[in-house]
């Protein structure tokens, strides 16, 4: 059951990096059916998501502009996610915005380089549509309920 209004965030803005439509369009089919009301801005490329994410520093931006949580694949075309990741590292503004690298690689190295670069939480990327939808529960409610409230104080501070 999806959060009563008044425990919602007030920002639900996801960022998906994800080059496969397949793979995003399951995503929000997903989101769809767990009624959680989010607002997603995909990136097909890394290069799209790093030049969008430029437009987002400094002082005049719009809080309500940086995402609540970003999901992030590894193998993009153009700039990787593994670059993608740690650019993103350095940007104050995301600093604290929980990275989700959702990838279907199950290689160490690239779970522990991801970790290693500031990722939040590292998913395998299941072949089933049921636990795609229970995954996404897991990872939507996590960072965008549980941990609402502490990273919104967070960013008053």
């Amino acid at each position: 059951m999806p959060p009563s209004t008044d425990e919602m965030p007030r920002n639900r803005l996801v960022f998906v990096v994800e080059d496969s439509e397949q793979d995003y369009d399951m995503f929000v089919r997903c989101t769809e059916k767990l009624g959680i009301g989010i607002d997603i801005r995909h990136f097909e490329t890394g290069d799209l998501a790093l030049e969008h994410l430029s437009t987002l520093t400094g002082v005049d931006r719009e809080p309500s502009s940086i995402p609540k949580v970003i999901l992030l694949d590894l193998n993009l075309p153009g700039t990787d996610g593994r670059e993608v990741l740690r650019q993103m590292r350095e940007l104050p503004e995301f600093v604290q915005v929980p990275i989700v690298i959702f990838s279907t690689s199950t290689q160490p190295a690239d779970i522990e380089e991801s970790y290693q670069n500031g990722a939040n939480a590292y998913i395998i990327k299941p072949m089933n549509v049921r636990e795609l939808r229970d995954r996404v529960e897991v990872i939507l409610k996590h960072w965008l309920f549980a941990n609402a409230q502490s990273y919104e104080v967070s960013q008053l501070t």
